[in-house]
């Protein structure tokens, strides 16, 4: 079982086929030693902390056969160099356990193909959900601005739990904790967007798509994370890049579902701040077509039409936004100190009219014939 080499210096090594025996050896004592710490000291080794090392302790005595195992390989006259590189591994991981204990394993994903100490993963996700689960499912319909008080707080704290799964490094691994997470990451954007929290909306949304790809509720997320892209660009440098990644979030909600109306007016709105007037037009016409007499979608042809340089056009447009419109009293009164309708209103030709249907509307009193 011992043997001494008889050349060098004296090394005692660990016959190979004995290996197994030892590090089972090592797992055995460790869970003898946490049984008779638990059982038999009590209080006094829970005050040093005693049990908390026992992951060093079973990393140290898994070391000792493993090392001299590596010793005998290095030594022997044809050494297996993919055996030398897989203990120094091994030999690392257990120098690094020994020595940092289980908390830098927490910190650690994976070690080559090897999935380690995912257990944190589902414990924050099973927080998570006992905060939200209270809250309706579909919380765009059940929660208004400003939130309640209930809202609020879990907004707060699963914000605060989804940072630190980031931070920590930690994530889930089965497909039965990516889909949970992949839910509670949606009400968070959700509650998000309704406190108008659009980078964390974002965040939120980017992180399901790259955990659960682009089927999982696949036209909210992409709805959603198009109206937080698209409130994200204000005022940013990267502005036109943001508006570009909205563009193709509210194309791809239309197409997945060409019924929703709200899909097809955000396209156009980005489009026009692209400058791609005639698609945001046909687009804003497709609104017209799912909601009849919507102001906004009217409202937004004209503006296209203006900034074509189609100034008759654009009147007729202008004329077609009648009282009786949704929200078409607004977007008349709104039109008279928009910069936008400006160039139609002082246009030398068509601007005359164009302010006499407009000062028309002024008055909300008016009797609506």
């Amino acid at each position: 079982m011992l043997r001494v080499l008889s050349t060098g210096p004296a090394w005692v090594v660990i016959d190979p086929d004995l290996c197994p025996l030892f590090v089972g050896l090592g797992v055995g004592v460790a869970l003898l030693l946490a049984v008779f710490f638990r059982r038999r000291l009590g209080a006094w080794l829970v005050r040093l902390r005693l049990s908390e090392r026992l992951f060093q302790i079973a990393c140290v005595l898994l070391f000792v056969p493993l090392f001299l195992r590596f010793v005998a390989e290095a030594r022997a006259p044809a050494p297996d160099s993919k055996a030398l590189a897989a203990l120094a591994a091994l030999l690392l991981v257990l120098a690094l356990g020994a020595q940092y204990g289980q908390a830098l394993f927490v910190r650690l994903k994976k070690l080559g193909p090897l999935e380690l100490f995912e257990q944190k993963a589902p414990e924050l996700i099973e927080r998570l959900n006992d905060v939200l689960e209270p809250l309706d499912v579909d919380i765009a319909k059940a929660l208004h601005p400003p939130l309640s008080p209930e809202a609020e707080y879990a907004y707060q704290y699963a914000n605060a739990l989804i940072r630190y799964l980031e931070f920590s490094g930690t994530a889930p691994s089965s497909e039965m904790d990516k889909k949970r997470f992949g839910d509670l990451l949606f009400k968070l954007a959700q509650l998000a967007s309704l406190r108008e929290d659009w980078w964390v909306a974002r965040r939120a949304l980017e992180r399901l798509r790259s955990l659960l790809g682009r089927e999982f509720e696949g036209f909210k997320v992409a709805y959603n994370l198009g109206r937080a892209y698209l409130e994200c660009a204000a005022g940013r440098a990267d502005r036109n890049e943001l508006l570009q990644k909205a563009l193709n979030c509210f194309a791809e909600a239309a197409d997945r579902n060409p019924h929703d109306w709200e899909s097809f007016f955000w396209l156009a709105y980005v489009q026009v701040d692209l400058r791609m007037f005639d698609p945001a037009i046909a687009n804003n016409r497709k609104v017209l077509e799912l909601r009849h007499g919507f102001a906004p979608a009217k409202y937004n042809i004209v503006i296209s039409r203006i900034k074509k340089g189609e100034m008759e056009q654009a009147l007729a447009d202008l004329l077609a936004i009648g009282p009786h419109d949704e929200q078409g009293l607004d977007a008349l009164q709104k039109a008279a100190s928009d910069d936008e309708i400006r160039p139609l209103l002082t246009h030398p030709v068509h601007g005359s009219r164009a302010r006499w249907w407009l000062k028309h509307h002024q008055d909300p009193t008016r009797s609506l014939i």
